[in-house]
């Protein structure tokens, strides 16, 4: 009996081996597998409504997305990722003249996911490439915008306010009215007309417009810069807890203002996936996040109607 006992009391259990723990992890409905799932079908939602619409490259990852979404296995092979991130990025090519910057970031993250899925340590390659995704993202962002000379200046929000329709409700917020944003249009098709003659134009800039531009301006660029470093020198920082409420915070104040969904959504992706396993509560920020977001989209021309009725009072 004792040198049974001796014997048992000599024997690791499963719950101190450090093997064991791993395997556990990585179990289907283990912590790892729960992350990656997540993230899976984050980013196939994003494939599914933030790409371009070419009819071969919508039919193409449709199909992609649908089918991922609908059955685990494909959504976690790497060679899913691979086909998805070419496919968005010819699409990206081929219309690169006309395409967003984020939807680059797609293909890119695509990318990232499936050099995830190759290696031993899964999500921890996927947290990485998060990490230094959103690095690069912001520092380019922010190197674009010091380099710029129309940017520091306020002419890139002015012109944004005034000619983007995506701006238009907070151009009216400040004073643009329907007639003003509609002349600059017009202002502009004339100087961009295959037979005119013009080589400048005047836009129409109410007094009340300039606060709004010299808030986005630097609020823009001082929340890059911030996050630029936060992402890039997380592991110098001790994981650079704030990293989080500081992407959740410019992600809730830029695409409130700008219906980008699709470059959010990337975001609020990567958030999640480059979350720690003790960072939880932030995972479920950036859920909720996505959702929102999604929910922004679905209803943005709700909410054009209803500042529209709201200025005509």
């Amino acid at each position: 009996m004792a040198a049974r006992r001796s014997v048992n009391a000599a024997t690791p259990s499963s719950s101190s081996n450090p093997a064991s723990s791993a395997s556990s992890n990585r179990a289907p409905g283990g912590p790892e597998a729960r992350t990656l799932d997540v993230s899976a079908m984050l980013a196939l939602v994003i494939l599914l409504l933030h790409v371009d619409e070419t009819w071969w490259l919508r039919l193409s990852l449709t199909a992609l997305a649908i089918s991922g979404l609908l059955f685990p296995s494909i959504r976690l092979r790497w060679q899913v990722w691979l086909v998805a991130a070419l496919v968005v990025l010819a699409g990206d090519l081929v219309n690169w003249q006309s395409a967003d910057n984020h939807k680059f970031l797609i293909g890119y993250w695509c990318l990232a996911f499936a050099a995830a899925l190759r290696a031993d340590r899964r999500v921890e390659t996927l947290a990485l490439g998060a990490r230094w995704m959103m690095a690069l993202a912001f520092g380019l962002a922010v190197f674009w915008k010091l380099s710029s000379g129309d940017f520091l200046d306020g002419s890139f929000f002015s012109y944004e306010l005034l000619i983007d329709p995506r701006f238009a409700n907070v151009a009216r917020l400040f004073g643009a009215t329907p007639d003003v944003l509609a002349a600059n249009a017009a202002a502009r098709a004339s100087l961009t007309a295959w037979d005119g003659t013009l080589t400048r134009v005047a836009l129409e800039m109410p007094g009340g417009l300039r606060p709004a531009v010299l808030f986005l301006t630097w609020w823009t660029l001082a929340i890059e810069i911030a996050l630029a470093l936060a992402f890039a020198l997380a592991p110098r920082l001790r994981g650079a807890p704030w990293r989080n409420g500081l992407l959740l915070l410019f992600i809730a104040t830029v695409y409130a203002v700008a219906p980008v969904i699709g470059f959010g959504s990337v975001l609020t992706a990567m958030g999640y996936a480059q979350c720690r396993e003790s960072e939880r509560g932030w995972r479920v920020a950036y859920l909720l996040g996505f959702i929102l977001l999604q929910a922004y989209r679905a209803s943005w021309s709700v909410l054009n109607e209803a500042v529209a009725r709201v200025l005509q009072v």
